[in-house]
């Protein structure tokens, strides 16, 4: 990886204006292209793959089946057993959905979660892992962003090959505990979704 860093840092010298693009940018590009390149090589994000196949790899994940709405355009599936509830929905005529929801406990006694809880939150980690593109430290940019929905309210999101991540925190009126509404999509900017 290192000589395709090098190739790539010598063979990309654009002149702008009268200098040239500092070396420590153009090594910024080369990583980024790699990086790019070899995660869209390893494996397609569930976010590009047939909807049938989605809602059969997360349906397994959360031990439920996804009921669709009458015209196949929207599918759910609540799984008491991971406290997750699960909503996929795509476009008329779409090959793979639009957008992924879901609504996961975090912990009963906010910041403080237990064993069960933290099961929640790898599963949680682990159906974003599979539907959102991969990108380096993933896992644990997922991790810390449930984390700190938790124990902080923070509103984390991210965007990465035009697909937008956010984990946004709440609390229900007549419930306890800490909750996280997460979304996965193509489809719109939530960012505004963080300026609450």
């Amino acid at each position: 990886m290192a000589d395709k860093l090098r190739n790539i840092a010598q063979n990309v010298r654009c002149p702008i204006g009268m200098g040239f693009i500092p070396m420590r940018f153009v090594f910024f590009l080369a990583v980024t292209l790699l990086v790019s390149t070899d995660g869209h090589a390893q494996q397609a994000a569930g976010i590009d793959r047939p909807v049938a196949e989605v809602r059969q790899h997360i349906g397994a994940m959360l031990r439920c089946n996804f009921v669709s709405d009458n015209v196949g355009m929207m599918y759910a599936c609540g799984s008491r057993l991971r406290a997750i509830g699960a909503v996929l929905s795509r476009s008329v005529g779409a090959y793979a959905f639009d957008t992924l929801e879901l609504d996961v406990l975090l912990a009963r006694d906010s910041g403080k979660p237990t064993a069960r809880e933290r099961g929640v939150a790898q599963t949680t980690v682990e159906i974003l892992g599979y539907v959102a593109p991969v990108w380096p430290d993933s896992r644990r940019w997922l991790t810390s962003a449930i984390e700190a929905a938790d124990t902080d309210d923070a509103c984390s999101f991210m965007k990465i090959d035009g697909v937008v991540i956010s984990i946004r925190p709440y609390h229900y009126a007549d419930r306890e505990g800490s909750y996280a509404e997460i979304y996965v999509t193509r489809n719109f900017d939530i960012y505004s979704l963080c300026e609450y």
